[in-house]
């Protein structure tokens, strides 16, 4: 990761200005051969400039599905949006740059808003965070920003740490990072809810028009919010669960459970059927209990459950419900990601504990599983949040029909 980013006294940290990286290079395991490019300034190139006549200059700002995460430059929707609107609008010089970094939250937001963002022009803003700030964590967000070298400290302090593991040790030990009992979100939704109400209305102070861009998936609590604020605001709304969700009932495999179900008593057996990953296997909380116990159940697809036809991709389940389980919370996974990556289940135990906390069990259809692994091939990628090409395009496209309709075109 710290090839991709460097301190940052404000912000806490932002990407490195100038690089030219294959995802291969970074953060996580994998074979991406997309690239990832900054300009001089730390921003996701290409910034793009097309066409002449008034100009139309946009801003987008948001977290890591913003600035594209393990895509191309060229496929980041911000660049998708610009494409699509120097078609729309042939008669608008349009002018797109990137602020995403992953990581952010709406305080670095807010932050980008309120600073950098008053130094320049533009007509449109779009503001996409939340799924950093639902992040559920032991940490505290000022507890982070304590441990960040002072602005006057930083050029030392990033040349230190990059080649001292001494330095480094000692900058650690003297900058512990807290650990709280509770776990609790980066960003309380008060906080979240006061970060997007300054920025619409710092964007709206300037003379230019604030889009929000909402939640497809989890911390679904958020995205009302948002939603709310963008009306009160008077700012544009772009709903993106139920972009995709229309998205994945168009174009859905023919075979589709929600992957997130309940079974409550009364059913002595659940049977399930479901395909859309590799060798699923069905991870049930039992809700009645405390503790909270996954259970970890294989699929089977040979055909021993009734209709189905051994090796059709059609995974099945028969699942006995004890008399005293008042209901479960079933969620659909990849074996080899759960064996790749056992802490999948503390984050699927996570949501479930935030769903009930935020709203109930009314989990939204599209949910985190649906998203990261139900339909990675179909619209989104296999890492959490994280749309690939196809959901970026979809996103893009979308954001264009909203400007340009905006704008008159």
């Amino acid at each position: 990761m710290e090839r991709l980013i460097r301190p940052d006294g404000r912000l806490r940290f932002r990407l490195r200005p100038g690089l030219d990286l294959s995802w291969a290079e970074g953060p996580k395991r994998g074979d991406w051969s997309g690239r990832i490019r900054t300009d001089a300034e730390g921003r996701r190139a290409p910034s793009l400039e097309a066409g002449d006549g008034p100009p139309l200059r946009i801003a987008f700002l948001g977290d890591s599905s913003t600035m594209g995460f393990y895509v191309d430059d060229a496929e980041t929707y911000p660049l998708r949006c610009a494409d699509a609107l120097a078609r729309e609008l042939p008669a608008r010089a349009i002018r797109a740059k990137n602020f995403g970094v992953m990581g952010y939250t709406s305080e670095q937001g807010r932050q980008l808003v309120l600073g950098e963002l008053a130094k320049e022009s533009f007509e449109l803003v779009v503001i996409a965070f939340g799924y950093n700030d639902g992040f559920l964590t032991r940490r505290r967000e000022d507890d982070w920003l304590s441990a960040v070298p002072p602005p006057g400290w930083l050029p030392a302090h990033e040349a230190l740490s990059s080649f001292s593991a001494l330095y480094r040790v000692l900058w650690l030990h003297s900058h512990p990072q807290r650990s709280h009992d509770v776990v609790r979100p980066r960003i309380p939704r008060e906080r979240f809810a006061a970060n997007l109400r300054t920025m619409i209305r710092a964007v709206h102070a300037r003379g230019a028009r604030a889009i929000v861009l909402d939640l497809a998936i989890p911390n679904g609590y958020l995205r009302e919010t948002m939603h709310d604020l963008a009306r009160e605001e008077g700012a544009l709304h772009v709903a993106t669960a139920a972009l995709f969700e229309r998205e994945l009932q168009r174009s859905g495999p023919a075979e589709f459970l929600p992957l997130t179900l309940r079974a409550h008593r009364g059913a002595p057996t659940v049977r399930l059927r479901f395909r859309g990953l590799r060798e699923p296997v069905l991870v049930a909380f039992e809700v009645a209990r405390e503790e909270r116990v996954a259970v970890v159940l294989p699929g089977r697809d040979d055909g021993a459950c009734g209709d189905e036809v051994a090796g059709d991709g059609i995974f099945t389940w028969a699942l006995p419900i004890p008399g005293n389980a008042l209901s479960y919370e079933l969620s659909f996974v990849e074996l080899d990601y759960l064996r790749s990556s056992p802490e999948v289940l503390n984050y699927l135990l996570y949501r479930r504990v935030a769903l009930e906390a935020g709203q109930g069990f009314d989990a939204p259809i599209l949910d985190a599983e649906a998203w990261s692994l139900g339909w990675r091939e179909l619209l989104l990628a296999n890492e959490f949040v994280h749309p690939n090409p196809r959901g970026l395009e979809l996103l893009g496209l979308e954001l264009a029909r909203v400007i340009a309709a905006a704008t008159g075109g």
